[in-house]
């Protein structure tokens, strides 16, 4: 199935490999866990992730949701201060698609480049729930600290935050990033995303 667009200007079906090169840890991450995303830069054309392409070729986001993901980048774009753009992402909103299956997180950021980029991800009503993450053998607390580290708690912070040292609060960390195979605390992030949102702004600090 290709979407067919009737402005020139919205996100085109071309794969975001060659341009996620370009912007920040957080979108590469996202690519790379498949997650359904448009990205509207303030320089440029929009365009869809891979995710985003499978979705529709699936029949998940019909034309009716890309119009509302475009209709909202480009609002974005225009209506947001300039308090919202930041070197990591924020999320500016949360809005209900045209069909009940389908929500759109909207974020904004400002690449390495100092791009403005307005970052739609898709959330799927029937997505499993973060504890999920559990079935690649994360314990609950590791969880707990999983769903921290995606929301930019450094290990002193989720130290105090769960009552623990920070040689544990380490070990947890390390645990996590070991059974999930990742790299980066933006990596866990997507991870993160990829089962359940979060209610605030996804921001990750380099691995300590």
């Amino acid at each position: 199935m290709r979407v067919q667009h009737t402005s020139g200007d919205q996100p085109s079906a071309a794969s975001a490999t060659s341009r996620v090169g370009q912007s920040d840890d957080w979108i590469r991450a996202l690519e790379a866990f498949g997650i359904a995303y448009f990205c509207f830069p303030d320089r440029g054309d929009p365009w869809m992730s891979t995710g985003a392409l499978h979705a529709i070729s699936q029949g998940l986001i019909g034309e009716a949701v890309v119009q509302q993901a475009y209709a909202l980048g480009r609002s974005t774009l225009v209506d947001a201060t300039w308090s919202d753009w930041r070197t990591e992402p924020f999320l500016a909103a949360q809005v209900q698609a045209g069909t009940t299956r389908v929500s759109l997180s909207v974020y904004t950021l400002l690449n390495g480049t100092r791009t403005r980029l307005v970052v739609i991800l898709v959330q799927f009503r029937h997505t499993a729930s973060v504890s999920e993450l559990g079935e690649s053998g994360l314990t609950p607390r590791e969880r707990e600290v999983a769903e921290m580290i995606a929301t930019g708690k450094a290990t002193k912070e989720i130290a105090g935050t769960l009552a623990i040292s920070q040689h544990t609060a380490r070990h947890h960390t390390e645990r996590v990033f070991q059974k999930l195979g990742l790299r980066s605390r933006a990596a866990v992030a997507a991870a993160v995303a990829a089962h359940r949102l979060p209610a605030r702004a996804v921001v990750y600090a380099a691995a300590e």
